[in-house]
């Protein structure tokens, strides 16, 4: 991969060149190439996308499932990190991302939270864009407002993301360079090392680990380089360099600050041996291209380090760490009866268990004789003659307590109220610190008793008190002698171990050098230097594991009695260090530490963690962060053993570990190591959709405020999984031999050269070695093998490590795993060519011989080129142990001659099938170049591997649509080219893939086309709005049954899907006038509006637009709110469509005659007059001022079977008092909520639930907005008419639109309002009586007497009026009733049609119930309390005005709309999830799912476009 880094800027060099030495040769911070960024992104764009990966935070601004940790790559080339989060989440609160990455370039420091605030306009994306061009580890999170003004800021959860360090390393020729290579196990001219650099991923690194002190001197090791290196390894993993302590385990280190005098040429330097290593692993890296890591040991130090001695603060003592105390003279006990065996006729020597046993009393006596127990317990008669004092003597005086003690409790009782409050009353309780270390003060026990015993004499109170200390210390002497009992198992099962059992180290006789026990401790001696410290810190705890432990609890420290029980599986070679939590607890340990890897860095490309998981989180924070500025490309790596991915998360996230050491011969079984193979070294499936399929185009605003916008690739985060570094074999494991058999170290070498990993292996793995050499004894050296002929499966190692290297850089990101019987079948596939290399291994686990049973393996449509095969037999016999050198088994790699191959044809097309050889023995192997199948699991996978009929419908449906949409033609052409190219090359198991592919670049093409199209407020708004606008062409379609012309084809709108879809059922007048606004004009789609406007216009009859419209064909009158929707929407259109008045001067052609006559839609009187729209108006008012009564032409069962004859009658009048519309019967319902009774058995038949006869409170306000427009017209001189003719007392007049309006606006809340207060009533037309609800508006006026509660039922709609005629309501009482109607009636996604405290309320509708219940049989109950969607968006309309001139918005109008904001979250989560990808119609109680609702209903989407559209508007003032 070459460097993407324009030539214009520059970088600070790094891996130690960039770092700067001071005088002193301390490391110091270079300038981070951070600042890179802003160059980068300031300057002129190159043209070519910049990559934003894009984070989606959740509504509480933390990191989703799975998200908490994001990985991201090297920055070659800077790209973007995107925090996405939903606009109106509650971290829209004056919200502010924090994060200590440095986002304005400058310095990283841990903890120092740089800002960016949020924006503002909730109307739009909330989104913050961080440039990256430097690597690290950082952490984000939010914060913002609390609920009320004065509550707290609130601070969010905290997320991660680590960015991958750029790995430079020189570029090698490459292995493969076409299909047909020429048996690659001879090919001595490939991986040669060039002089030119190259970045290579993470995934592309292959490490060797080995140890400086078997390869000689450091003169010595250009031969092991010249190795390493033709094996295709690229970089070696150092085992410590330092000096090491007396053990000789380079793990051991006696000194962090200079290096291991046995591997220096030139020994005694000033400077520690720095420049000599150096020097050497440069040359390393610029011959060889080795890069190098060194593990840095935090946790530990050599016993015999003279660091020790200076500061001895850096270990655990009993000094320090008190509770130690009892474990070391535990220790010191065993170690004195080790020396006095043979005087107690014990034997020193164990030849059987039978002699362990013998031992076993003289180990307890032992523990016994030195009283351990004291530490443990209350010194009773010391205790006893204090208190005695006290009470008898004054002296000191008691102290009154003042707890509650009943005067008559019992010394158990009396023990527990003690222990209970322990903390106050118990000086050392359990601090095991010092003998009798648990003390009560005299004067507080003498104060204790004395209120325990009230009535006793002083000396009876003092025996009391000895009876509660005696009940105490039971408990504590049972605990001691648990934890001694611990101690004698731990001892005696160590000594099973370690002197009789065949895998331990027979360590022979006991004496003072080999006692009975490894040492817990390490006695400083006592010197001059030593002499200036407390005796007590001079014993240091030695560092070891425990099974289990939890890694983030310190087993040294207090509680912790690992070491009094002897829990700890020690390194008796190296103190634990004790660092604390912060540099103030251990000063000279955090520098110390902090000066070594500082300096390690400035060498080294990268660090491995030893033992990371013992290592204080903070401290390893610190020391990598310090590396870090030094070489900021620093590469880490890290053994955990935590047992919990969860665990390991957090180690990898915090402390920005680059990768964890993964291990395959943790693998137990052939299916056991597959599933290792699929979890660490899969990537992605064979055919993977999701990056592919989830990017997107778009453009990228400069992120620092200057210089260009730039073409982008926004591709969504999904989370990370730590990465891993996928060794075949660790060099402190058993060796394949021991674990499984020789041979299998070459098929599980060459499959995990096939995973998508760093990998990892050590020396003895390829030459090998039987047994797990030991790196602390151990002291012989290295064979190197000449290149004419490799130890071992050296010469195989060299082709797979340099294949992998290849593969990673190349991009062969997807893998598929597949284990049958002994055989693991493992391939890469390139996602773009799906070209691909395939890997078939017999496993040799211990017990298998021969080939072993497979089936031929057969691949559709794929050609195979073999490469190579090669097997490994081995003779153990002849193995002989070399006094000097590590020896590999005697073994011989035999090349394995090609498979027969051979190609067929079946119903999928062509394939190739390969056969195995009749000799595979167990750990042979075979490698190929070819393409696998893959089975992705969804059923629509498995539809599109076994046909293409997906294919043709989607084809098909559009071809049959060309002739009423001819603009199709270009998407059917586009679609056909693409899926006939799959159906002729396409294999079966990749046909998912590309038709998801090809389908979804359509859908984005499709999307994009309608936001590019739509208005400005779409356009530029938030996804959430995207999805609601979608909503407008998912409702809007050319159903030729549903045409709104019934002469040709016309798009109509649907009221909902799936149940209003087609034919006469589509299109209805309501639904289309409450949803034209949202759906068609604020999108910008006038034309559609206007069209529909036009066709209802045409059918205006009795001063009403039909309910249904039925393409006009057969309309049916009996919607009383219908003609006020249809007015309100052409006001709306006049308002927003450019020169929408226009409208008014259109023409419609009418579709039945003036005098109301019915005719069908082809009678010659059909359509024979027109009227313009500003007559279709009037004309709605003046029939509505006459006076409007008819009964429905057709009436009867033909019309309406469930409706009573009455319920034809149709009649509307005005109350000229009061200016308001009546209209209606008992026996109809002519507003939305029309739900009419269809249930003999119930009772219902025939009865509406909900009348609503009288003036409901919407058609009220429609009419007033109505009346106010057109008044506003008629002065402006754009309106023809000046008012109605109205007959009233008797005398027909002239009304003008201002007449009328005032009327209402005078009686308006005289009619509709209750009133707060009671005492108010009389200023309002009520009925005491009837009130339940105060500080409402009525639902209806003027219900007839006999169901005159039906108007004080609390009702979502008179919110309606709030938005279409405001001045009609006094802003305190509208928003004290939007309150109520907030607290009551809203439900997560609509609002209750009815107050859950009304008797006739019932939340949940089933239209099939077929119960006797009248109430909710037949969905009698559809507008009797489920809760309905579009009345949210008229509430939050309402609210948005209303609460920003008398609520709390009056104040902070912000507060108002991030309110509404975070109601509309589970709307923006619902559309976001849901298969239809709209809002349902309606909802059970609480939100629950209805299964009568349509899925996506037009106005649901369209009231709530009404509100984002008013926010965009004021967001943008």
């Amino acid at each position: 991969m070459v460097s993407l880094k324009p030539t214009s800027i520059q970088i600070p060099l790094t891996n130690g060149t960039s770092t700067r030495k001071e005088t002193d040769g301390h490391p110091k911070t270079p300038k981070t190439p951070q600042d890179e960024a802003i160059a980068f992104f300031s300057g002129e764009s190159d043209g070519r996308p910049v990559q934003v990966w894009e984070l989606a935070l959740e509504d509480d601004g933390g990191p989703g499932e799975g998200k908490d940790y994001i990985r991201l790559p090297p920055p070659t080339r800077p790209y973007v990190l995107r925090f996405s989060i939903r606009p109106g989440t509650n971290v829209t609160r004056n919200g502010v991302l924090k994060s200590d990455f440095p986002m304005d370039g400058g310095e990283f420091k841990r903890g120092d939270w740089k800002e960016r605030r949020l924006p503002t306009d909730l109307s739009k994306p909330v989104q913050i864009d961080l440039p990256i061009s430097a690597p690290g580890a950082f952490c984000y999170y939010i914060e913002y407002d609390g609920p009320t003004p004065s509550s707290p800021r609130v601070t969010g959860r905290k997320g991660y993301f680590n960015v991958d360090p750029i790995i430079s390393l020189p570029e090698r020729t490459p292995f493969f360079t076409s299909e047909s290579v020429q048996n690659p196990l001879k090919d001595t001219g490939a991986g040669v090392v060039l002089p030119k650099s190259t970045n290579v991923s993470l995934d592309g690194l292959i490490i060797l680990s080995v140890l400086a002190k078997w390869m000689g001197k450091s003169n010595e090791w250009e031969k092991h380089f010249e190795e390493a290196s033709r094996r295709g390894y690229n970089m070696l993993h150092w085992a410590p360099l330092q000096q090491r302590g007396y053990s000789g385990s380079p793990y051991s280190i006696k000194d962090q600050l200079s290096y291991d005098q046995a591997i220096l040429v030139t020994k005694d330097v000033k400077d520690g041996g720095v420049a000599e290593i150096e020097k050497v692993v440069k040359m390393a890296k610029e011959k060889y291209g080795l890069g190098s890591v060194t593990d840095v040991v935090l946790n530990h130090m050599a016993y015999d380090s003279p660091w020790l001695e200076e500061h001895p603060e850096a270990g655990y003592s009993p000094h320090n760490t008190p509770h130690l105390a009892p474990a070391v003279e535990l220790e010191d006990a065993i170690l004195t009866l080790s020396t006095k065996l043979p005087s107690l006729g014990l034997p020193t020597t164990l030849h059987s268990e039978g002699d362990l046993q013998q031992l076993i009393p003289a180990i307890r006596n032992a523990i016994d004789e030195v009283r351990l127990w004291e530490y443990y317990v209350f010194d009773v008669r010391s205790s006893v003659s204090e208190v005695g004092s006290s009470l008898l003597q004054n002296n000191p005086a008691p102290t009154p307590f003042d707890g509650n003690l009943s005067g008559n409790q019992s010394p158990s009782q009396l023990a527990e109220v003690l222990k209970h409050q322990s903390s106050e009353l118990i000086d050392g309780y359990k601090a095991y610190s010092a003998r009798y270390c648990s003390r009560v003060k005299p004067e507080i026990a003498a104060g204790f008793i004395q209120k325990a015993f009230p009535n006793e004499s002083p000396e009876n109170q003092v025996k009391k008190w000895g009876e509660v200390l005696d009940v105490l210390n039971v408990d504590l002497y049972a605990e001691c002698n648990d934890d001694v009992n611990a101690a004698v198992e731990g001892i005696v099962g160590r000594l099973r171990f370690t002197r009789l059992e065949d895998g331990g180290p027979k360590l022979g006789e006991i004496n003072q050098e080999r006692p009975l026990v490894e040492k817990y401790f390490t006695r400083l001696p006592s010197n001059s230097t030593t002499s200036k410290h407390p005796k007590a810190s001079l014993a240091l705890a030695n560092n070891g594991w425990m099974w289990g432990a939890d890694p983030l609890k310190n087993f040294a420290e207090y509680p912790s009695k690992a070491y009094i029980r002897r829990q700890v599986i020690v390194w008796d070679d190296c103190v634990k260090l004790r660092y604390g939590t912060k540099r103030e607890d251990n000063p000279w340990l955090w520098d110390h530490m902090i000066k070594y890897t500082e300096s390690l860095a400035s060498t080294f490309d990268g660090f491995r963690l030893d033992n990371c998981h013992s290592t204080p989180l903070e401290l390893g924070v610190t020391v990598i962060d310090a590396g870090r500025r030094v070489n900021p490309n620093l590469y880490i790596m890290a053994e955990l053993f935590t047992g919990s991915q969860e665990m390991d998360l957090k180690f990898v996230r915090e402390l920005g570990i680059n990768s964890l050491v993964r291990e395959a011969y943790n693998g137990h079984d052939v299916k056991n190591f597959a599933d290792l193979l699929w979890r660490f070294g899969l990537g992605k499936p064979v055919g993977s959709m999701d990056a592919a399929c989830l990017s997107s185009s778009d453009e990228l605003s400069p992120p620092f405020g200057k210089g260009p916008s730039r073409p982008c690739i926004v591709t969504p985060l999904q989370g990370s999984v730590p990465h891993a570094v996928f060794y075949d074999l660790t060099h402190d494991n058993q060796s394949p031999f021991d674990k499984r058999t020789a041979e299998d170290a070459l098929s599980t070498g060459a499959l995990v050269t096939f995973s998508r990993a760093a990998l990892g292996s050590n020396k003895g793995f390829d030459d090998l070695y039987p047994k797990l050499l030991d790196l602390v004894t151990d002291n012989r050296l290295y064979e190197v093998s000449d290149p004419t002929k490799e130890n071992g499966i050296g010469k195989v190692k060299r082709v797979l490590n340099h294949l992998h290297t290849q593969m990673m850089e190349e991009g062969y990101t997807e893998g598929h795993v597949h284990e049958e019987g002994q055989y693991i079948m493992i391939h890469r596939v390139h996602p773009i060519t799906h070209k691909g290399y395939m890997l078939i291994a017999h496993c040799a686990f211990k017990g298998f011989q021969g080939r072993g049973w497979i089936k031929p393996i057969k691949l559709s449509r794929t050609n195979i080129s073999y490469l190579f095969g090669a097997s490994v037999c081995t003779d153990f016999s002849q193995w002989k142990s070399d006094p000097k050198t590590h020896k590999g088994i005697p073994s011989k790699l035999e090349e394995i001659a090609q498979p027969n191959i051979v190609q067929g044809q079946d119903h999928d097309g062509l394939y190739s099938e390969i056969s195995i050889p009749e000799r595979f023995d167990p750990g042979s192997i075979m490698a190929m170049h070819l393409m696998k199948n893959n089975d992705l699991g969804h059923p629509l996978c498995a539809h599109l591997r076994e046909g293409t009929w997906a294919l043709d419908y989607v084809v098909n449906r559009l071809q049959k649509q060309i002739g009423d949409l001819p603009r199709l033609s270009k998407p059917l052409q586009w679609l056909t080219e693409r899926f006939d190219l799959i159906k002729s090359t396409c294999p079966a198991f990749m046909r998912p893939k590309y038709f998801a592919l090809v389908i979804y670049e359509a859908y984005k093409a499709a999307r994009r086309a309608v936001v590019e199209q739509s208005s400005e407020f779409i356009s530029s708004g938030h996804s959430f709005t995207h999805d609601l606008a979608l909503c407008s062409v998912q409702m809007y379609g050319l159903v030729k049954s549903a045409s709104i012309n019934p002469a040709k084809p016309v798009a109509s709108l649907a009221a909902g899907l799936p149940h209003f879809a087609a034919g006469w059922a589509r299109c209805w007048g309501r639904d289309v006038f409450i949803s034209l606004r949202g759906l068609f004009l604020t999108t910008g789609n006038f034309p559609a509006a206007r069209d529909h406007i036009l066709s209802f216009g045409s059918t205006l009859k009795h001063g009403l637009i039909p309910n249904l419209l039925d393409s006009t064909r057969n309309p049916r009158y009996n919607c009383r709110d219908g003609p006020w929707w249809f007015c309100q929407n052409i006001q709306d259109y006049t308002k927003m469509c450019p020169n929408g008045l226009a409208l008014l001067n259109d023409k419609v052609k009418r579709r039945f005659p003036a005098d109301d006559t019915w005719v069908e839609w082809d009678h010659p009187r059909a359509f024979e007059y027109e009227s313009s729209v500003e007559d279709l108006v009037q004309e709605i008012l003046q029939r509505h001022a006459e006076g409007i009564e008819f009964r429905e032409y057709n009436a009867g069962p033909n019309l309406d079977m469930d409706m009573r004859d009455e319920g034809f009658n149709q009649k509307i009048w005005v109350d000229w008092d009061t200016g308001i519309i009546f209209g209606g019967n008992r026996y109809n319902c002519g507003t939305w909520m029309d739900k009419m009774g269809s249930s003999d058995k119930a009772g219902n038949k025939g009865l509406p639930a909900t009348p609503r006869d009288g003036a409901p409170v919407e058609i009220t306000g429609l009419l007033k907005s109505t009346l106010t427009w057109v008044d506003g017209l008629a002065k402006a001189g754009k309106w023809h008419s000046k008012g109605v003719q109205a007959t009233i007392k008797g005398e027909k007049r002239l009304v003008t639109y201002k007449q009328w309006a005032d009327l209402i606006q005078k009686s308006f809340e005289k009619c509709y309002y209750v009133p707060a207060d009671p005492s108010e009533d009389a200023n309002y037309d009520i009925n005491p009586g009837m009130v339940n609800r105060r500080g409402i508006y009525k639902d209806v006026y003027g219900t007839p007497k006999d169901r005159e509660w039906s108007d004080y039922q609390l009702r979502c709609n008179y919110t309606l009026p709030m938005i279409v005629a405001p001045e009609l309501f006094t802003p305190e009482k509208a928003i004290g009733a939007l309150q109520i109607a907030d607290a009551v009636l809203r439900g997560p996604l609509g609002f209750k049609t009815l107050d859950p405290s009304d008797s006739q309320y019932r939340g949940d509708y089933d239209n099939s119930n077929d119960s006797h219940d009248q109430a909710v049989a037949k969905g009698w109950n559809y507008h009797q309390g489920p809760e309905w969607g579009f009345p949210t968006g008229w509430f939050l309309m309402a609210y948005l005005k209303f609460d920003r001139i008398a609520g709390e918005g009056k104040k902070d109008p912000t507060r108002t709309m991030h309110y509404i904001s975070n109601i509309l979250q589970k709307h923006a989560h619902h559309i976001d999830h849901d298969p239809w990808r709209g809002l349902p119609e309606l909802t059970n109680s609480n939100g629950a799912y209805c299964y009568d609702s349509c899925n996506t209903q037009a106005w649901s989407a369209s009231t709530i476009l009404d509100v984002l559209e008013e926010m965009h508007k004021i967001g943008k003032q």
